[in-house]
């Protein structure tokens, strides 16, 4: 098998985890959203950087946590799956080690949740810009 085709079949393999990793995040999104109530606004704020301190969206950040493996039922942060999902979406060891020091648990779960994907967003951020 020439490279050429070894690196397509490579290509392929990926694009249908990722795609597979979205489908799954969809739903627990939609789960989540009917759970808790949030104000979808709320979401779409907090993809644009601005995360407004609400119970709701506080709630909806843990039962997502909770639905990928990151957070167990009681809400603490599950470090190794954290990492594993982390390297589903970024490769790179270093960067993953770099978000990994957002596995920070402070007051309630919920809290963890809201300042650890604050944390993550500007982590991320930084990688963009």
């Amino acid at each position: 098998m020439n490279t050429a085709v070894v690196l397509f079949l490579c290509i392929i393999s990926l694009s249908a985890v990722q795609c597979s990793i979205q489908q799954e995040q969809e739903a627990y999104h939609y789960e989540c959203v009917a759970q808790t109530g949030v104000d979808q606004l709320i979401i779409m704020k907090a993809m644009g950087g601005n995360f407004i301190d609400d119970p709701k969206f506080k709630s909806y950040l843990l039962c997502f946590g909770k639905k990928m493996g990151v957070h167990n039922n009681a809400g603490d942060i599950q470090r190794d799956v954290m990492r594993t999902r982390l390297m589903e979406m970024f490769p790179e060891e270093a960067i993953v080690d770099k978000m990994m020091e957002c596995a920070v648990e402070i007051g309630t779960p919920e809290d963890t949740a809201f300042e650890g994907c604050k944390c993550l967003y500007a982590i991320k951020q930084q990688l963009v810009n």
